[in-house]
C-alpha cells in the first residue's frame, strides 16, 4: 500500500472516530469547529503537523476525572511531539463546551427567560441586604421595642 493510500485511511478512520467521545478525533473537531480552526491552524496550536492530526484523532481521550489524566495527556504528546499543556486544554475546553450546551437544553425556556431578565434588571430593583422587601425600609434586627 502506498504512502498517499494510507493517509487517506487514517483521515479517514479519523473522520468516522470524530462521532465517538471514546477518540480524541470527536474533542478535537469540537475545538476545531468552536474555534472557527482549520486543520493547519489545530496541527499548530496543539505543536504538530498536520500530517499527524489523523493519528492524534485516533487516540483514546485521556478521561479527565482519572488521575492518571496528566499522565495519559503526556503520552499522547510525547508519541506525537505535541505540547500537553494544549491538549489538555482542548480536552478541558470541549468538557465545558458540553456542560454549558447539556446545561442549557436542561433548562425550560421559562428558567433561561428568568435568568436573562435578572442579569439585565437595573440596580436597586431588589432589597438591599437588611431591607423589608414590601416597603423598602430598613428591617429592625434587634426585635420589638
Amino acid at each position: 500500500m502506498n504512502r498517499d493510500k494510507a493517509s487517506d485511511i487514517l483521515r479517514h478512520a479519523a473522520r468516522r472516530a470524530s462521532h465517538h467521545r471514546f477518540f480524541l478525533a470527536a474533542d478535537l473537531e469540537e475545538f476545531r469547529s468552536h474555534r472557527g480552526m482549520g486543520e493547519e491552524e489545530l496541527a499548530s496550536f496543539l505543536g504538530c503537523g498536520p500530517e499527524l492530526l489523523p493519528k492524534v484523532a485516533l487516540c483514546r481521550r485521556p478521561d479527565p476525572t482519572s488521575p492518571r489524566f496528566r499522565l495519559d495527556v503526556h503520552r499522547v504528546a510525547q508519541a506525537f511531539g505535541l505540547a500537553p499543556d494544549r491538549l489538555a486544554a482542548v480536552i478541558r475546553e470541549v468538557d465545558a463546551l458540553r456542560a454549558l450546551k447539556e446545561a442549557s437544553e436542561a433548562e425550560t425556556p421559562q428558567g433561561l427567560l428568568l435568568a436573562a431578565r435578572e442579569l439585565h434588571e437595573p440596580p436597586g430593583q431588589y432589597p438591599a441586604e437588611g431591607e423589608d422587601e414590601e416597603s423598602g425600609e430598613e428591617e429592625n434586627k434587634e426585635g420589638p421595642e
